[in-house]
C-alpha cells in the first residue's frame, strides 16, 4: 500500500466474523515519512483512508511512541505528573496535520480509531487532546495500565469492536 521506513509502527487490523479471524496488517513508517514519500500532496489522508475502506477495515490501531509522536515518551520519562509541563505538546507529533486528517476521515467513514501502546494512558490522552480535542473521546486507548501485550491489546480491540 505504501513503502514504509522502520521509524513507525502502524497496526491495522480487519475485523472478520470473530476475533480469532481478525487479520492483522503491520506497516512501518512515520507520519512525516509517509508525507515526504508522497510529495506532501494534499489528499494523502484521503488516499490512506480510501485504501482502508477498500480493504474493509473497521478499526485502525496506532502505536503511540515514535509513531504518532516523534519521541519515545516513556523512555524520555514523560509521565502523567509532568506531561503538562511540556511547552508545546503539538511539536512532539511526527505530523500532527496528517494524523488529524486521517483520524477525522476515519471517523467520517465509521472506522474506529484506537491507540495500543506501552505508554502511560494519561500521557497519551494529553497528547491526543492537544491535536484532536473533538475526536479524542471516540478513541479507544489500551496502554501499559492494561498489562496486556500488543497482540492481546489487538485481540481486546477485536472483541470490543466485533459486529
Amino acid at each position: 500500500f505504501f513503502h514504509f521506513s522502520k521509524a513507525f509502527l502502524l497496526l491495522l487490523f480487519k475485523m472478520l466474523s470473530s476475533p480469532a479471524q481478525a487479520a492483522l496488517l503491520r506497516a512501518s513508517s512515520s507520519m512525516s515519512v509517509i508525507r515526504q514519500k508522497h510529495g506532501g500532496q494534499g489528499g494523502l489522508a484521503d488516499r490512506v483512508v480510501n485504501r482502508l475502506i477498500e480493504k474493509s477495515f473497521k478499526v485502525v490501531a496506532f502505536d503511540f511512541d515514535q509513531t504518532i509522536v516523534k519521541l519515545h515518551t516513556f523512555f524520555n520519562k514523560i509521565t502523567p505528573s509532568n506531561v503538562h509541563e511540556r511547552k508545546e505538546l503539538k511539536d512532539d507529533f511526527a505530523d500532527a496535520k496528517l494524523f488529524q486528517d486521517i483520524v477525522h476521515k476515519l471517523h467520517e467513514h465509521k472506522i474506529h480509531v484506537a491507540v495500543a501502546s506501552f505508554g502511560y494512558r494519561d500521557v497519551i490522552e494529553a497528547y491526543l487532546k492537544e491535536v484532536i480535542p473533538s475526536e479524542f473521546e471516540h478513541i479507544t486507548i489500551l496502554s501499559r495500565e492494561s498489562s496486556l501485550s500488543k497482540s492481546k491489546m489487538l485481540r481486546e480491540l477485536s472483541i470490543i469492536h466485533e459486529d
